[in-house]
C-alpha cells in the first residue's frame, strides 16, 4: 500500500482520534476531503468519490457509498463542500485553505525528519553520494517503515475482531519484507541501511512526532474494519478487562537480559500497562500474570546457556570488546556487560544463578503474578503430541528447527490458553478475549495462527498471542496519548524486527569469543582484529567442534601477527623516511634562520648607528641651543647694564655740570670747558662702574680712548687760556682719573697677552 508514502493523505488522516464520539464520520470526512483535493477529475456523486478513493488506493479497507454519500451531505451542511455550475463537487475556498495548510505542515515535519537521518547517515558514511541518499530514504521508509507499521496495524485490527464485513488487507512478512528492501539496495548502501535502519525508531523529537503519525494514519486506515462491538464499546465507556500470560522472552527482556531496546520495550509495556486503569479512567484493567510453566522454561533456558558457555571467565578487555564488536545474544551480552562494569570475575553459572534467584521477586515488584496453568492431563495428550509433530515438520521445512522443550511448552499454553477462555466471564459488547499469551515470538505467533485460523478453521480474533504492539494499538483507544505513551508504543515496534535477526550470526561470535575469553592475556588490539574478521566469522560458522573453532582462530591469530609485524617495519620504515625528511627540514629551517637572523643583526647595527648620530645630533643641538639662549641672555643683560650705566653717568655729569655752573669760582670757565668737565666726570664714572663687571669688553676701551681724548682736550683749553695755578691743579684732577683708566686698561691687555690660561674669567 502506497498510502503511508502520501503526505496529504498522512496530514488529513493522522489526526483522527479513536477515543472521540463519531470517530467514524471523521475518518470519512477525511477521507472525502482528501479525493477532492488530489483527484484530477471532477466528482458529481459519492459514487464518484468511492471510484477516486479505489483508483487512488489509499485505503486498505472497503468504503459504502452510503457512508460517503452522509460525508458529503455533513460537509455541504458545514460548507465545507459546495456545488460548481457544472453540478461537481468540489471544496470550499476555507476548507481547501485549511487541508492546504495541514498538508504542509505535515510535509515540512517530514522534511526536517528526513535531513535529520540522512544527517546522521551521511557523517557516518561520508562517501555516500546525495543520489544513495535519497534512495536509501525512500527504501527505508517503503521497506522498513511500512512493513513493521501496516504489519503491527493489520494484525492489531484483525485480532480485535475487524475485517468481518470488510476486505482487509493481510499481515505482511516483516521478515521477507525486510530482507528485500536490503536486497534492493547496492552493495555499498547495505551496511549503512543495517546500521541506520533499525535507530531511525527512535522515540525522541520530531522523529517520534512523525513515527507516531505514521502509526496513527495506518490504525486510522484500518479502523473502518473493527467490529460495531467494538465501536459500541468505547463510545459507552464499558469497562475492559484483559489478563495477559507473559511469553518466555518478555522474561528475558524484563529481567534485562535481552537486546538493549527490547529491555526497554517490555519495561515500558509493563509500566503502561499496570497504569492502564489511571491513565483511561477505569475503562481498561489489564493484569499481568506468568504462567509457572514459562519461569520453568526460562531457567531451563538459562541454565542451558550457562553449559554452554562452559566455565570460561573473559577478562574485561574481551568482555569490553566483544560487546562493542560482536552481535552477541542478550544473556551472553548482559554478562559481559557485568564483567566490564564490575570488573568482578564471576562465571556464568554465577550469573545465571542470580537471575533465577530473583525472577519471582522481581515480577511481584512489578505487579505480575505467577500462576498455575492447566496440568497437561486437561487436555488430550494425543492433540499435543500431533500439534508438536506437526509444528516441527512445518518449521524443518522452512529451514527454523526448534527444541523440543521450547516447542512442547509453546503448544501446551497454547492449549491451556485455550481452554482457560471459558472461565473467564465477560460482557456481550467486549470486542477483545478475556486471555491473551502475551508475545514477540514469531514462531510462537506463526503457531497460533496456523492452528487458529488453518486447522481450527475459526477467525483471527480467537486467536492466542498478542503482540506488544497490538495491546498499544487497542490502548490508544482508551488512553490519552502521552510522550511516555508514545515512547512506549515506539519501543513496541521495535519487537517483531528484532524476532527477525538471525541466531546463526550470534552463536558463531559466542564461539569465537568463548575460545578468545580462554586466553590467558589478550590485548585489546588483537581482539578487535579477531572479533571483526567477517572471513573468521564464516568460516567459523562451519566449524563442526571447539577444536576447530581454535585452529581456525589460531591461523587468524598467526595472519594477524604477521599482519601486525609487516605494518610495525612498514611504520618503522616510514618513520625513518620522515625523520630523515625532519633532520634535513631542520638543518634547511636553522640556515635560513641564521641568515634571518645576521640579517636582523645588521638591521639592527645600522639602526644602532643611526640612532647614535641622531642623539649626537639633538645633544649639540640642545647644546648650541643653550649656548645661543645664554649668549642673548648676557647681550640683554649687558645692554640693560649699559643703559643703567649711561643713564647714572649721564645723570652724574648733568649734576656735575649744574655745580660747575652755580659756583663763582668757575666762572672763569667757558662753557665748552664746563662740557668737557661734565662729560670727563659722566664717562669716568660710567668707566668706573662698568668695570666691576665680570666681562669688560671693547665698548670699555672705547669709553676709556674718548675719556682720554676729553680729558687732554680739557687740559690743553685750561692750560692755554687759564695758565695760573688753579687751573693747572683742576686740569691735573680733572685728567686723573681718565689716566688711572688707561693705565687700568693697558695693564689688562698686558695681562691677556702675556698669560692668557689664568684670566678666561675676564673673558
Amino acid at each position: 500500500m502506497e498510502s503511508i508514502q502520501d503526505t496529504t493523505l498522512a496530514a488529513l488522516v493522522h489526526r483522527v482520534n479513536l477515543r472521540e464520539a463519531r470517530w467514524q464520520e471523521t475518518y470519512v470526512d477525511a477521507m472525502v476531503t482528501y479525493v477532492l483535493l488530489q483527484s484530477q477529475k471532477e466528482c458529481r456523486n459519492a459514487a464518484d468519490i468511492v471510484k477516486g478513493i479505489q483508483q487512488l488506493h489509499v485505503a486498505p479497507v472497503e468504503i459504502y457509498v452510503t457512508e460517503v454519500e452522509e460525508s458529503v451531505a455533513r460537509l455541504k451542511a458545514s460548507h465545507k463542500i459546495v456545488e460548481g455550475a457544472a453540478g461537481s463537487l468540489r471544496l470550499s475556498d476555507k476548507c481547501q485553505a485549511e487541508a492546504t495548510a495541514s498538508v504542509r505542515e505535515w510535509q515540512q515535519l517530514e522534511a526536517a525528519v528526513r535531513d535529520e537521518w540522512l544527517g546522521s547517515v551521511h557523517a557516518k558514511y561520508p562517501p555516500i553520494s546525495p543520489d544513495d541518499l535519497d534512495s536509501l530514504w525512500r527504501s527505508l521508509i517503503d521497506g522498513f517503515v511500512a512493513p513493521v507499521v501496516l504489519s503491527c496495524g493489520a494484525a492489531s485490527v484483525r485480532l480485535m475482531g475487524g475485517a468481518a464485513k470488510r476486505t482487509l488487507e493481510p499481515p505482511i512478512d516483516i521478515k521477507r519484507a525486510l530482507a528485500n528492501s536490503l536486497a534492493g539496495l547496492p552493495e555499498t548502501l547495505r551496511e549503512a541501511a543495517e546500521c541506520s535502519f533499525t535507530a531511525f525508531l527512535d522515540t525522541d523529537g520530531r522523529r517520534r512526532q512523525y513515527l507516531m503519525g505514521l502509526v496513527s494514519l495506518v490504525f486510522n486506515l484500518y479502523s473502518l474494519a473493527l467490529p460495531k462491538t467494538a465501536l459500541e464499546q468505547v463510545s459507552a465507556k464499558h469497562p475492559l478487562d484483559l489478563t495477559l500470560l507473559l511469553d518466555t522472552n518478555l522474561l528475558y527482556s524484563l529481567l534485562g537480559i535481552d537486546d538493549t531496546v527490547f529491555n526497554q520495550a517490555v519495561g515500558d509495556l509493563v509500566a503502561i500497562a499496570r497504569k492502564a486503569k489511571e491513565y483511561s479512567g477505569g475503562k481498561v484493567a489489564v493484569r499481568l500474570r506468568c504462567d509457572e510453566s514459562t519461569i520453568a522454561e526460562f531457567c531451563s533456558g538459562l541454565e542451558y546457556r550457562a553449559s554452554r558457555w562452559g566455565g570460561v571467565i573473559p577478562s574485561d578487555v574481551v568482555a569490553e570488546t566483544a560487546n562493542e564488536v560482536c552481535q552477541l545474544d542478550g544473556v551472553l551480552r548482559a554478562y559481559l556487560h557485568q564483567i566490564e562494569e564490575t570488573h568482578e570475575q564471576v562465571s556464568m553459572a554465577d550469573f545465571v544463578n542470580v537471575k533465577i534467584e530473583t525472577l519471582r521477586p522481581y515480577l511481584s515488584s512489578q505487579g505480575v503474578e505467577v500462576v498455575t496453568s492447566l496440568s497437561a492431563t486437561a487436555f488430550s495428550q494425543q492433540e499435543l503430541d500431533n500439534d508438536i509433530a506437526a509444528w516441527t515438520l512445518r518449521l524443518s521445512k522452512k529451514g527454523m528447527p526448534r527444541g523440543p522443550a521450547r516447542l512442547r511448552h509453546d503448544v501446551e499454553l497454547w492449549h491451556s490458553v485455550q481452554l482457560s477462555r471459558s472461565s473467564f466471564k465477560t460482557g456481550s459488547t467486549s470486542f477483545l478475549q478475556p486471555l491473551y499469551v502475551l508475545t514477540c515470538d514469531n514462531q510462537f505467533i506463526d503457531f497460533d495462527r496456523w492452528k487458529t485460523e488453518e486447522q481450527l478453521q475459526l477467525e483471527p480474533d480467537k486467536a492466542i498471542c498478542m503482540l506488544p504492539t497490538t495491546l498499544f494499538h487497542m490502548l490508544s483507544i482508551f488512553v490519552p496519548r502521552t510522550d511516555d505513551f508514545d515512547r512506549a508504543f515506539l519501543h513496541s515496534l521495535r519487537t517483531p524486527m528484532l524476532g527477525t535477526r538471525e541466531n546463526g550470526t550470534e552463536q558463531v561470535a559466542e564461539k569465537i569469543v568463548r575460545t578468545i575469553a580462554a586466553w590467558h592475556s589478550v590485548s585489546r588490539e588483537i581482539a578487535v582484529a579477531t572479533l571483526s574478521d567477517r572471513v573468521l566469522l564464516s568460516a567459523a560458522s562451519k566449524a563442526q567442534s571447539p577444536e576447530d573453532v581454535a585452529g581456525l582462530l589460531n591461523t587468524s591469530l598467526t595472519e594477524q601477527l604477521e599482519a601486525l609485524e609487516n605494518l610495525r617495519k612498514q611504520d618503522l620504515e616510514k618513520m625513518r623516511g620522515e625523520t630523515a625528511d625532519a633532520i634535513q627540514l631542520r638543518d634547511g629551517s636553522i640556515q635560513e634562520l641564521q641568515k634571518r637572523l645576521n640579517s636582523q643583526n645588521a638591521q639592527v647595527a645600522a639602526l644602532q648607528s643611526n640612532f647614535d648620530t641622531v642623539n649626537a645630533q639633538l645633544t649639540q643641538m640642545k647644546v648650541e641651543t643653550e649656548i645661543s639662549g645664554a649668549a642673548a641672555a648676557l647681550r640683554k643683560q649687558r645692554i640693560l647694564q649699559a643703559l643703567s650705566n649711561g643713564a647714572w653717568s649721564a645723570l652724574i655729569g648733568a649734576f656735575a655740570y649744574l655745580i660747575l655752573k652755580g659756583y663763582t669760582y668757575a666762572t672763569w670757565l667757558s662753557g665748552l670747558e664746563r662740557v668737557l668737565v661734565s662729560a670727563t666726570c659722566s664717562l669716568g664714572l660710567f668707566l668706573s662702574r662698568y668695570a666691576r663687571g665680570p666681562h669688560p669688553h671693547v665698548e670699555r676701551k672705547i669709553a676709556t680712548w674718548v675719556l682720554t681724548a676729553c680729558a687732554l682736550v680739557l687740559t690743553v683749553s685750561l692750560w692755554v687760556h687759564h695758565r695760573g695755578e688753579a687751573s693747572r691743579v683742576l686740569a691735573v684732577l680733572t685728567a686723573l682719573e681718565p689716566a688711572i683708566f688707561l693705565i687700568q686698561s693697558l695693564l689688562w691687555v698686558w695681562r691677556k697677552v702675556a698669560t692668557p690660561g689664568k684670566h678666561q674669567d675676564d673673558a
